[in-house]
């Protein structure tokens, strides 16, 4: 997530919780963000398929202020991959 200014966490693991196609998270270091695969739909079964391991992830990043959770951080995805091993 290089363009949100935000150093992905080098050697940790991601763990990601799919709770239904469209709301999909990603959180590491106690910070969770939002997955947003509106865009790329194609990209769905690959997500699930990485569930719980380290993931790389390019796209938009975004701030949105919620009700149930004040602050919500957003990723428009363009592309998902499994990261590589250390």
């Amino acid at each position: 997530m290089s363009r949100s200014g935000h150093r992905p966490g080098c050697g940790r693991t991601a763990a990601q919780r799919i709770d239904r196609p469209s709301r999909t998270t990603l959180t590491g270091d106690g910070v969770t963000w939002e997955l947003d695969l509106a865009k790329t739909p194609d990209l769905a079964e690959r997500v699930a398929s990485l569930n719980r391991k380290s993931v790389v992830v390019e796209g938009t990043l975004k701030m949105v202020k919620g009700t149930d959770i004040r602050t919500r951080w957003i990723v428009i995805v363009e592309r998902i991959r499994a990261a590589e091993s250390p």
